[in-house]
């Protein structure tokens, strides 16, 4: 018995949307326009409905349609069939091409973009703009990544691979690390909140994305110095623990959860935390996140004055360099190092630390982070009595901060510079950087507001 004669079945959304992709495909292979296939009965917009497969859709108007283009009602179970068959081929296409922008293989993902037809995938337009904005993201092209991931998430109804993996909802999250990255810190955690209201709703594969959200959430309030609250999200989420599967995931809330104890000075709970996850991340060779770890454990003995051990969990970090993504974290981990070697008087080491430091900011074009390796570098010939070769670092550490309008770090080395003038006798100079400290004070309280008249 043919169960869609005479609409005696009513069709589900899956059906209607599945129908729908047909007519429009038959349709554009008969060169028809809507409007030639329009009347008094079914108007343009309708047919654009049932062909999106907008969800509520009259049924009686689909099986119209049908009959108006000739389309034999007992085939549609055949049609559906095959349909659903291409549908396990698109989403098996569109996993393959996540999992090569989650391995970096950027040129081949925007290939395998390309080469899937726009004309086969009209109703998958949210995932293909959603994976665009992920390739524009991992490029670093922030508002491009924006308008694409923004563009997905109005084309959500319509895209049954969406719903299945809470698309919407990794969107925002996607959304929320633009934000990050460009330093727009109280839009990210808007965009977050927008997710965790979304992913209730959501009844797709992909549940863990509700713990990556989460997890942002805590990591930005952590960046905007709200430690407290951050601290309370973060014991939520560990209430959770249980059900996260992602392990990548599990590993990052061990190192919140150490780094935000850090900062409350529970030090030895902040310890277990993190040798906690150093053994996840090691079982699942992490190596960016057993840098995090190691560069906050190595931090942790710091603030205890435990210099040695300091010592040891940096040294490791810098093992990492040939497997570790975020070069930053190197390049801090060498600026520590330097500093440790300096508190401890071994300054042609902490010379040599400072030297790899520099060499990595000018390899990511760090220009803040080179500047503070440029400045320790100055640090260490100053305290050698080198105070030209250290006069030098300072000059070109200040020219970098003036770059970059960082006035602070522009005030710290003029002074600098000064005491080295200072001890070579060279009062015309001293005056002449005292003189300068006195203008960027200015500047910084021009832009603090202080002084101006109301």
């Amino acid at each position: 018995m043919n169960h869609f004669n005479n609409g005696g079945v009513a069709l589900n959304v899956f059906q209607i949307a599945e129908i729908g992709k047909f007519i429009r495909k038959i349709r554009k292979e008969r060169g028809l326009r809507l409007e030639d296939l329009s009347d008094e009965q079914i108007s343009t917009a309708t047919i654009s409905n049932i062909e999106r497969g907008v969800p509520h859709v009259n049924q009686e108007k689909v099986l119209y349609l049908m009959k108006k283009m000739n389309l034999d009602m007992d085939k549609l179970p055949e049609i559906l069939v095959r349909e659903n068959e291409d549908m396990e081929s698109m989403f098996l296409k569109f996993h393959a091409i996540e999992n090569m922008l989650h391995l970096k293989q950027l040129d081949a993902a925007w290939e395998s973009l390309k080469e899937i037809s726009e004309e086969s995938t009209f109703q998958y337009q949210a995932t293909i703009r959603s994976l665009k904005g992920r390739y524009y993201l991992s490029c670093k092209k922030w508002r491009r990544a924006e308008r694409e991931l923004t563009e997905s998430n109005l084309l959500i109804q319509q895209d049954p691979y969406a719903k299945k993996v809470c698309l919407e909802a990794l969107n925002y999250n996607l959304l929320a690390y633009c934000s990050y990255k460009q330093n727009h810190l109280q839009q990210a955690l808007k965009y977050i909140e927008k997710g965790l209201e979304v992913v209730g709703t959501e009844a797709g594969d992909d549940d863990q994305i509700k713990y990556k959200l989460m997890m942002d959430r805590v990591v930005y309030l952590e960046k905007i110095g709200r430690i407290e609250e951050a601290l309370n999200y973060v014991d939520l989420l560990w209430e959770e623990i249980s059900e996260v599967r992602d392990i990548t995931v599990l590993i990052q809330i061990y190192a919140l959860k150490a780094e935000l104890l850090r900062k409350i000075k529970l030090y030895h709970d902040a310890i277990r935390y993190a040798k906690e996850g150093i053994n996840l991340a090691v079982s699942a060779k992490d190596y960016d996140n057993l840098t995090f770890l190691w560069t906050t454990l190595g931090t942790l003995y710091l603030e205890l004055g435990n210099k040695e051990d300091a010592e040891t969990c940096f040294k490791l970090v810098l093992s990492f360099q040939d497997y570790v993504q975020d070069k930053h974290k190197l390049l801090l981990a060498n600026n520590i190092l330097g500093s440790i070697y300096v508190l401890q008087d071994r300054l042609d080491e902490a010379e040599s630390a400072f030297m790899k430091a520099i060499e990595w900011g000018e390899k990511i074009k760090g220009t803040k982070e080179l500047v503070h390796s440029v400045f320790l570098l100055g640090k260490v010939k100053r305290h050698k009595g080198e105070y030209l070769i250290a006069i030098s670092h300072y000059k070109r550490a200040s020219d970098l901060a003036r770059k970059i309008d960082w006035n602070q770090a522009t005030l710290r080395c003029y002074f600098e510079i000064a005491n080295c003038y200072r001890q070579l006798g060279d009062q015309d100079n001293l005056k002449k950087y005292f003189d300068l400290m006195n203008e960027v004070q200015r500047e910084i309280d021009t832009k603090d507001g202080l002084f101006q008249l109301q």
